[in-house]
């Protein structure tokens, strides 16, 4: 082989060499850019799978039901503290010391103290509510009976004296104590009036709203004075209302008392 042809094979051979060279380096930085995509899937697969269990860890088991028996002995010891020391010196503590339950017991069932007494007073009313008869004098009685029922219980005046003593320090405990206790009471007697309006019992132009206060009002009045609310008193009470407030036609269809 001349030296000519020679050359050309060392040429050949060199440009060879440096194509495989090449291609060999193209692979592998190939290999290095697919291994590091692998990685980076594994890693996000990996950082999702965490993610889920992180989550699955934070779903809360279903809990036990609440204790209808703890609902109820929080309730009494909130009554007997607010009777006993007044809604400024009841704590939450001693309602759970009471109880016989823990302080996050407590407040797993009323976040605030205001909601505790008033959820207390609330227990007070006497279950179930009387089915209407649509003889308004029976359902008045019936209805101011279970109020007389519910006063006539320990503490029962009492917490009233201490919700008004705190208007202006709590005033959320005197309007939790209307949207629980008042209102409702209201609702229900005002209903029966309603109701006896509407069969022709009372006046059309009766104000129902001042004989629902009446009604209600003269059980703390006579409260006040000292006097009992047992005996007559409820039906007297009754009738002397519906005094003011039956129909001509009604009144001469009313039994003699």
């Amino acid at each position: 082989m001349d030296d000519g042809s020679h050359g050309c094979v060392l040429l050949l051979d060199a440009l060879g060499w440096q194509q495989v060279k090449t291609n060999t380096t193209q692979v592998r930085k190939e290999t290095r850019e697919r291994a590091g995509r692998g990685a980076g899937e594994a890693g996000a697969r990996g950082r999702r799978a965490g993610r889920g269990a992180g989550e699955a860890a934070n779903v809360r088991a279903p809990g036990r039901p609440r204790s209808a028996g703890a609902d109820e002995a929080i309730l009494a010891a909130a009554l007997a503290e607010l009777g006993e020391r007044g809604y400024a010196r009841m704590s939450v503590d001693a309602v759970a010391a009471r109880a016989g339950v823990s302080k996050p017991t407590v407040y797993l069932r009323h976040p605030t103290k205001a909601d505790l007494a008033t959820a207390a007073i609330a227990s007070m009313r006497v279950a179930p509510r009387p089915a209407p008869t649509d003889d308004v004098r029976a359902d008045l009685i019936a209805h101011l009976r279970l109020l007389r029922a519910g006063l006539e219980r320990p503490y029962g005046m009492a917490t009233l004296g201490t919700v008004l003593a705190e208007e202006h320090e709590t005033p959320e405990l005197l309007a939790l104590f209307r949207e629980r206790l008042v209102a409702p009471r209201r609702r229900e007697l005002r209903a029966v009036l309603q109701a006896a309006r509407e069969r022709g019992e009372v006046r059309a132009g009766a104000n129902l709203d001042v004989a629902v206060a009446a009604l209600v009002g003269a059980f703390f009045a006579r409260h006040l004075a000292g006097d009992a609310l047992g005996g007559r008193f409820v039906t007297a009470l009754v009738d002397t209302v519906l005094d003011g407030l039956l129909s001509a036609s009604a009144s001469r269809r009313a039994p003699v008392r």
